[in-house]
C-alpha cells in the first residue's frame, strides 16, 4: 500500500543525500584541482632543479635532499588524491540515486554503478566519453536530454525535478525524475552538469491515486464547504469568528438580525461594541481564556444592539485550532434568550401568582378524586365550612352535605365524572358546628392528556349572606317602590341623554299633585318645554352643575306660592350606568319654611345646651367612628388635665394606656354597632391615681339615621366604687368561678391570657403547681415548651424547654385531644412519664390539650404534690376554661392579624393622601404658571409696541424742540395772538419738561419689559424638562415677582436685598421647580419679617451663591433676619401639612415640596439654621450634573 508520508521523506532523504553528494564531489575536485596545481609546481622546480643541476657541478647536496623531499612530498599527495577519489566513488557507488556528471559537450565523465545499470552499460568507467545517443534512450529523448544540458550551462541555473515518462523493452512504462545542477572549477567557470536520477514509479502511482483522492476529497470538500456556508448563513443562531485580536472576521445574518449591525459594519470591528461598557473587563477576561485554549465557555450577558437596546444573549464560544496547533481566533455561537427569558420569568409570576390565587382566594378550591373524596383544600375551603385541610383530605364529598340530600347527590356526581352537566350549581352544604349555608359551585372535570377524567376541580363561593342580601333587596326595592309612591314630598326623574340634552323621565304622585301634570305628560319634554325658556333655563343649570360635578347637588330656594314665601331645599343625585356615563339625575325637594323658623329658635337653643355642657359636672365628650375627639367639654379637660386643644384629633391610645384605651374603644364600638345607648364603668389612670367613672354613651345619628359618632357622659364614682369593692370582697371567691372566663377574654395579648388563666385556676382549685406547655413537634427530637407557671412563693419555677423522650410518650394521648388524669402518680402504669412526675415532686396531676386554629398543641397543667381525686366539677371547669382559652388565643391571634393590616392600611391611606395633596398643589402651580405666561405675552405686545415708539418719538420731540429754539430765535417777537398762546401754554415749561417726560416712559417701558422677562422666567414653574439653567437667573425672576412685597408699605418698611453671586456655570435641573423652591423659600422670609416690628433694624435678605469645586455642587444661601422658627417646630418644617401660620394663610406644603425637590427630584440638600428671634438661613446645594 503506498504511504504518501513514507513517500515525502524518502524524497527529503534523498535531496539530503544529494546535498551532501554535491558538496563532497565539489571538495574533491578542488583538492584534484590544488593536487594538480601543486604537481605541476612540483614539476616545475623539478625541471629548474635540474637545469640547474646540469648548468652547475657545484650542486650542493642540501638541494638534493630539497629534491628528494620535493618528490617524496608529491607522491604522498597523489596517494592521498588516489584515496580521496576511491572513497568518494565508493559513496557515489552506493547511494541509490543515479548520479552522472557530463562536461560542457553534455559528453559523460563518469557515473555511478545505479546509473549504469538504467543505462545499460556494466560499469561507471564504460560511460566516459559517451554521449545520450549512444545509451538506451531513442533518438527523441536524447536530443531532449542534451536540449536541457545546454539550457543548465548557459543559464547556470539548475533545472529540478524533471518527471520523464520511459518505457521499458517489455513495454512497462515507469518514471524518472533527473535533476541537472551546473558544475564550476574554482575559478568559477562552468565546466560541466551534475545529474541526478531516481525511478518514482511507485511515488508516482501513489501520487496519481492520492490526487485522484484530493480530487474527490476537494469536490466533497467543496460540497461541504457549501453546506456549512448555507448553515451559518441560514442559521437562526447568531455565528460569529474572530481573531486573536478580537476582531471579527465573520457574522451571519441571524447576527445581523439580533444586533441590527451589517457584516460591513462590524468586519475587522473589535466586538466590544456589542457588550456594554460595564461588561468590557469581564468580556476581556473571558476572551483570553478562550485564546489561551482553556476550553470553551457558556454564559448569559446582556448586550446592547445598535439601536441601544439592551438584550440578553446566550453564548457558546470555542477557540479554532489549525492541525499544527496554531490558534486561528474563536467562534461565538449566540441567541437572543431576552424574550424567553421573559416569558420564563412572567411563567414563574404566574405559577407563584396562581398559588397566591389558590391560598389567598375568598373562593374555597376543593380538588376530589374519582371517588369524590378530598385531595386538596385550600384555606378558604377551611374558612367557609371550618374544617382544617388535614381534617378535609380523604373526607368524601357527602362530610359537607346535609344528610337528606344524600340520595341526590351520587347521581349528579356520576353526571359531572361523565361530562353530563353539575358543572355550576348551588347547593345548601353543612360546617363543621353544623351550621347550614348556601354555596354556589363550579365545577370542572380533570381530563390527564390521555383524555380520562382523573377528578374534578370545584370552586365554591359562600353566597348564604348574598342569598339573604337577595331577599333583603327585594323587601327594599318593595319598600322604596312604596317610599316613591307614597312619600309627601316630590320626586322627580330627569334623563341625561348621549348628547347631553335634558329631558324629564316622570315623577310621583306628590309632584303630580303639586304641578297638576301628571307623570306621563312630562315624560319626554325638557326643562324649557315644561316651564318656558326663561325658568328652564336657570334649571337646566342645575342640571349641568350636577352632571360636571358628578356630585350630588343641593341648595335652597325661596318660592312664592299665593303671595307667600315659602323655602325648598333641593336635592339632585346622579346616577351612572356601568359604564361610569351619568345617564340620570333623582331630585327630591322639601318644604322647609317650617326649617328656616326653626332655625331661629335652634341658635338660641344652641347656646343653651353651650351653657350646660360648660357648666356640668360630668366629663362630657364626642368621638367620631375613627375614635377621634371632636368634643370634649371643660369638665372632660380637667378630668385628662389636659386643653381641649391637646384632646381634640385624638385617640383614647394617644392619651391613656392602650389596656384601658381597647376597652373603652369596645364600648363604643358596641355602641354604633348596637345603636343603643349603654351603661357601664370605665376606669382611667389619672396622675392622682385610678378612677372609675359611671359612663353612659349613646350613637349619634345624622338625619338619615346613621351613626355618624359616639356621645359620652361619664362620672366619677371612684369613691362608691371602692366601697362596692369592699363589700364584695367576701363573695369575690365565688364569682370567680364564673368570671374567669370572661377575664382571659378580656384581653387580645397571648401572654396576659396564658398568664390570667393559669393564676386564677392556681387560686380557685388551690393547685400546688399550675403551668402552661407548648408542644412542639416540628424539631427533632420534639420538646415541651413550658411558657407560664404559678407556683408557691418558695418554689422554683419549672418554665423551660424539656425533651418530650424525658417526659414520655404521653404527647400521642395529647395530639388525639384527650386529657391525661393521673390521681396517684405512684400507679400511673407510664414508666418514663411516672419517673419524671415523682423526679418533679408531683403525686396527681391532669392535663387538658388545646388546639389552636394555628394546629398549635397547647396544654394545661395542673399539679398537686399529694394524690387527688379528681372530681367531675374540677374536670368539666377544666374543659370549659380549656374550650375558652382557645378561642382567646386563636381571637388574640386574629386581633393581632387584623392590627398589622389595619395599621398597613392607614399607613397606604395617608400616603395616598399626602400624594394626592402635593398632585393637587402641582397642579395649582402649573395652572399659575400658564395663567402667568398669558399674562406676560398679553402685556409684552403693547409694551413691545410703546418701547419701539419711544425712541422715534423722543428724536421728534428733539428735533421740534431745536425747530422752536430756531424761531426763536429768528422771530424774537412773535404775533400778539401767538405770543398770548405762548403764554398761556407755558412754552418754556414744555420744552423742559417733554424730554423729561418721555425718558420716564423709556424708563417705565424698559421697567414692564424686565417684570414680563420675569414673569415668562416664572412661568416655567411647570416645566418638566432636565436641562441646564442659569439659577441667577431664576433667583432675579423670582425677586422680580416678589418685589412688590419687598416695598416700603404703610404697614411695613422696605426689605433690603443683598445679593452676592458667585461664578456659577449652568446647572443641569429642573429649572421650573427650582423656581418654585426659590419662591417658597424667599416668600416665607418677607412673611418672617413682615411680623417684626417696624421699629427693629431694617428688615434684609441676603442670598449668596458658590461654586463647591471639591463636590461639583452649586451652592445656594438664603438668609433673613426675621422672628426665626421656634426650636419645638423646627424638626418638623419639612413635614407635609405644617405650617405655623394662620389659618388660610398656608397649606404647610411649600418646605415639603420644596424639600421633595431638591432632595428627591434633584439628589440634592436642603438644610437649615434658625436662631430664634435673629433670623433663619437656608442651604441649598444641588450637583452640577447628577
Amino acid at each position: 500500500m503506498l504511504d504518501p508520508k513514507n513517500d515525502a521523506q524518502k524524497i527529503k532523504e534523498l535531496e539530503q543525500a544529494k546535498r551532501i553528494l554535491q558538496k563532497k564531489l565539489e571538495q574533491s575536485e578542488a583538492n584534484r584541482l590544488q593536487l594538480e596545481e601543486n604537481n605541476e609546481k612540483k614539476e616545475a622546480l623539478l625541471h629548474k632543479a635540474i637545469e640547474e643541476l646540469r648548468q652547475s657541478e657545484r650542486t650542493s647536496l642540501k638541494r638534493s635532499s630539497e629534491l628528494e623531499a620535493a618528490l617524496t612530498e608529491l607522491k604522498t599527495t597523489q596517494t592521498k588524491l588516489t584515496e580521496s577519489e576511491q572513497f568518494l566513488h565508493l559513496i557515489i557507488d552506493n547511494i541509490p540515486q543515479a548520479i552522472f556528471w557530463k562536461d560542457c559537450n553534455s559528453v559523460y565523465l563518469g557515473c555511478n554503478q545505479v546509473f549504469a545499470e538504467i543505462v545499460g552499460v556494466s560499469s561507471p568507467q564504460n560511460i566516459t566519453g559517451k554521449t545520450d545517443y549512444d545509451l538506451c534512450w531513442n533518438p527523441e529523448d536524447a536530443e531532449q536530454y542534451q536540449k536541457r544540458d545546454r539550457a543548465v550551462i548557459e543559464s547556470g541555473k539548475p533545472q529540478l525535478h524533471i518527471v520523464e515518462k520511459q518505457q521499458e523493452e517489455n513495454g512497462k512504462l515507469y518514471w524518472l525524475e533527473t535533476n541537472k545542477i551546473p558544475l564550476y572549477d574554482l575559478d568559477g567557470q562552468s565546466i560541466g552538469i551534475l545529474g541526478t536520477s531516481e525511478d518514482i514509479t511507485e511515488r508516482k502511482q501513489a501520487e496519481e491515486a492520492l490526487e485522484a483522492r484530493v480530487v474527490e476529497k476537494t469536490a466533497e470538500l467543496k460540497k461541504s464547504q457549501q453546506r456549512l456556508a448555507l448553515i451559518i448563513e441560514q442559521s437562526p443562531v447568531g455565528i460569529m469568528e474572530w481573531n486573536p485580536n478580537c476582531k471579527i472576521t465573520q457574522w451571519n445574518p441571524a447576527a445581523e438580525s439580533i444586533f441590527g449591525y451589517s457584516k460591513e459594519e462590524v468586519l475587522g470591528r473589535h466586538f466590544k461594541r456589542i457588550v456594554p461598557k460595564e461588561l468590557h473587563k469581564y468580556v476581556d477576561e473571558v476572551a483570553q481564556e478562550i485564546l489561551n485554549q482553556e476550553g470553551g465557555s457558556f454564559s448569559v450577558n446582556d448586550n446592547v444592539t445598535k439601536d441601544g437596546r439592551r438584550i440578553t444573549c446566550e453564548w457558546h464560544n470555542s477557540p479554532l485550532v489549525a492541525a499544527d496547533g496554531e490558534l486561528l481566533g474563536a467562534v461565538s455561537l449566540f441567541m437572543d434568550i431576552s424574550e424567553r427569558q421573559r416569558t420564563e420569568e412572567e411563567l414563574r409570576a404566574s405559577q407563584q401568582k396562581l398559588s397566591l390565587l389558590i391560598q389567598q382566594t375568598p373562593l374555597a378550591v376543593i380538588e376530589w378524586d374519582k371517588q369524590f373524596n378530598v385531595r386538596d383544600w385550600n384555606p378558604a375551603a377551611t374558612k367557609i365550612f371550618g374544617y382544617a385541610r388535614s381534617e378535609a383530605i380523604g373526607q368524601n364529598a357527602t362530610f359537607i352535605i346535609p344528610e337528606a340530600a344524600h340520595p341526590y347527590v351520587k347521581p349528579v356526581l356520576q353526571d359531572l365524572l361523565a361530562d353530563r352537566g353539575g358543572r355550576r350549581s348551588t347547593n345548601a352544604n353543612i360546617t363543621k358546628d353544623g351550621k347550614e349555608i348556601v354555596c354556589e359551585w363550579h365545577n370542572t372535570p380533570l381530563i390527564s392528556p390521555e383524555g380520562e377524567v382523573i377528578g374534578v376541580a370545584s370552586l365554591v363561593l359562600d353566597i348564604t349572606e348574598r342569598r339573604q342580601a337577595e331577599n333583603r333587596l327585594q323587601e327594599q326595592e318593595q319598600f322604596l317602590r312604596s317610599i316613591y309612591d307614597g312619600v309627601e314630598h316630590p320626586i322627580f326623574v330627569v334623563d341625561v341623554l348621549e348628547d347631553g340634552d335634558f329631558r324629564y323621565a316622570g315623577w310621583n304622585a306628590t309632584t303630580e299633585r303639586a304641578t297638576g301634570v301628571s307623570g306621563a305628560e312630562i315624560a319626554g319634554k325638557t326643562p324649557e318645554e315644561w316651564i318656558g325658556p326663561e325658568a328652564g333655563a336657570a334649571i337646566r343649570q342645575r342640571f349641568e352643575q350636577c352632571v360636571a360635578t358628578g356630585q350630588p347637588l343641593t341648595y335652597e330656594e325661596p318660592l312664592v306660592f299665593n303671595g307667600e314665601k315659602t323655602w325648598w331645599l333641593t336635592t339632585f343625585n346622579p346616577l351612572r350606568n356601568s359604564q361610569g356615563r351619568i345617564y340620570r339625575l333623582v331630585a327630591t325637594t322639601f318644604n322647609i319654611s317650617e326649617l328656616k323658623a326653626v332655625e331661629v329658635a335652634l341658635q338660641k337653643s344652641e347656646a343653651q345646651l353651650q351653657a350646660i355642657l360648660n357648666n356640668s359636672t360630668a366629663a362630657i365628650y364626642v368621638k367620631d367612628l375613627e375614635g377621634r375627639h371632636v368634643f370634649v367639654n371643660p369638665e372632660c379637660e380637667r378630668a385628662f388635665n389636659l386643653s381641649k386643644e391637646e384632646i381634640l384629633g385624638k385617640t383614647d391610645f394617644d392619651l391613656l394606656p392602650s389596656d384601658i384605651a381597647e376597652q373603652l374603644q369596645k364600648n363604643d364600638r358596641q355602641v354604633a354597632k348596637t345603636r343603643t345607648a349603654i351603661q357601664s364603668e370605665e376606669s382611667v389612670m389619672q396622675t392622682d391615681g385610678l378612677h372609675t367613672y359611671l359612663t353612659i354613651k349613646f350613637p349619634l345619628l345624622d338625619p338619615d339615621g346613621n351613626v355618624y359618632g359616639i356621645c359620652g357622659m361619664s362620672t366619677d364614682i371612684s369613691d362608691r366604687k371602692q366601697a362596692e369593692i369592699v363589700l364584695h370582697e367576701q363573695a369575690e371567691r365565688q364569682e370567680l368561678l364564673s368570671n374567669i372566663t370572661a377575664q382571659i377574654r378580656n384581653s387580645l395579648n397571648v401572654d396576659t391570657i396564658l398568664e390570667t388563666t393559669i393564676r386564677e385556676l392556681y387560686s380557685l382549685l388551690q393547685l400546688d403547681w399550675c403551668a402552661f406547655s407548648w408542644f412542639d413537634s416540628t424539631v427533632e427530637p420534639a420538646v415541651w415548651h413550658i411558657v407560664r407557671d404559678a407556683r408557691p412563693e418558695n418554689a422554683e419555677s419549672i418554665v423551660g424547654t424539656y425533651p418530650a423522650e424525658s417526659i414520655g410518650p404521653i404527647d400521642r394521648v395529647l395530639m388525639c385531644q384527650e386529657m391525661i388524669q393521673i390521681d396517684d402518680a405512684s400507679q400511673y402504669d407510664e414508666p418514663t412519664h411516672r419517673a419524671f412526675l415523682q423526679s418533679m415532686g408531683v403525686a396527681a396531676r391532669v392535663m387538658i390539650p388545646i388546639q389552636t386554629q394555628l394546629d398549635q398543641l397547647g396544654i394545661i397543667i395542673c399539679d398537686r404534690a399529694q394524690p387527688h381525686f379528681w372530681t367531675e366539677r374540677e374536670i368539666e371547669l377544666l374543659k370549659a376554661v380549656a374550650n375558652q382559652l382557645a378561642i382567646a388565643i386563636d381571637q388574640a391571634e386574629l386581633y393581632n392579624q387584623s392590627r398589622t393590616k389595619t395599621q398597613e392600611l392607614e399607613q397606604t391611606l395617608r400616603e395616598l393622601q399626602q400624594t394626592q395633596t402635593q398632585l393637587i398643589q402641582s397642579e395649582k402651580m402649573s395652572s399659575l404658571g400658564q395663567l402667568v405666561a398669558g399674562v406676560a405675552h398679553e402685556i409684552n405686545n403693547p409694551v413691545s409696541f410703546i418701547y419701539g415708539n419711544i425712541t422715534p418719538a423722543m428724536n421728534y420731540a428733539q428735533e421740534l424742540i431745536h425747530l422752536l429754539q430756531a424761531y426763536q430765535q429768528h422771530y424774537p417777537n412773535p404775533a400778539p395772538s401767538l405770543a398770548e398762546e405762548i403764554e398761556e401754554i407755558d412754552l418754556d415749561f414744555i420744552l423742559d419738561d417733554l424730554p423729561k417726560l418721555l425718558s420716564s416712559m423709556k424708563v417705565g417701558a424698559e421697567r414692564i419689559c424686565q417684570i414680563v422677562l420675569s414673569l415668562r422666567t416664572f412661568s416655567r414653574l411647570d416645566e418638566a424638562e432636565y436641562k441646564d439653567a442659569d439659577i441667577h437667573q431664576g433667583i432675579d425672576s423670582t425677586l422680580m415677582i416678589l418685589q412688590h412685597r419687598l416695598k416700603e408699605t404703610s404697614e411695613y418698611p422696605a426689605i433690603e436685598v443683598l445679593k452676592e453671586y458667585g461664578k456659577l456655570p449652568p446647572v443641569q435641573c429642573y429649572p421650573g421647580q427650582l423656581n418654585q423652591v426659590f419662591m417658597n423659600i424667599i416668600a416665607n422670609a418677607i412673611d418672617a419679617l413682615e411680623e417684626r416690628k417696624k421699629s427693629r433694624t431694617p428688615s434684609r435678605i441676603c442670598i449668596t451663591t458658590e461654586l463647591i469645586e471639591a463636590q461639583q455642587a452649586a451652592r445656594i444661601t438664603i438668609s433673613d433676619n426675621g422672628t426665626g422658627i421656634p426650636e419645638a417646630v423646627g424638626n418638623r418644617i419639612f413635614n407635609p401639612f405644617f405650617t405655623t401660620k394662620k389659618i388660610g394663610k398656608g397649606t404647610g406644603l411649600g418646605m415639603s415640596i420644596s424639600y421633595q425637590i431638591i432632595v428627591e427630584r434633584h439628589g440634592g440638600q436642603l438644610t437649615y439654621h434658625s436662631v430664634p428671634g435673629k433670623g433663619t438661613e437656608f442651604f441649598i446645594q444641588i450637583p452640577l450634573n447628577p
